[in-house]
């Protein structure tokens, strides 16, 4: 999709929205059905990304269980890249 297009330009603010409303809620839950997204290398919206995640995290710190949570989410993912030879 070119940078600039209609498309383009919904998926980044269906992104934005997305990546709010992680950080604000604190789901794990939705960190799980965005992991595809999150992970991916060169990502044209990868700063954005970055913030999310770096404030999804500070929102976790006061939160034992959902931190725990997401640790073991991206434990697992790590792992299943590891054994696909991805990482």
């Amino acid at each position: 999709m070119p940078k600039g297009s209609i498309i383009f330009t919904e998926y980044i603010n269906a992104l934005n929205k997305l990546l709010r409303v992680l950080v604000q809620t604190g789901s794990v839950e939705l960190l799980h059905v965005l992991f595809p997204i999150l992970r991916e290398q060169n990502h044209v919206h990868e700063g954005a990304i970055a913030q999310a995640i770096q404030a999804f995290i500070i929102r976790l710190s006061s939160d034992d269980a959902a931190a725990e949570a997401a640790f073991t989410l991206c434990f697992e993912a790590f792992l299943v890249c590891l054994c696909s030879g991805a990482v």
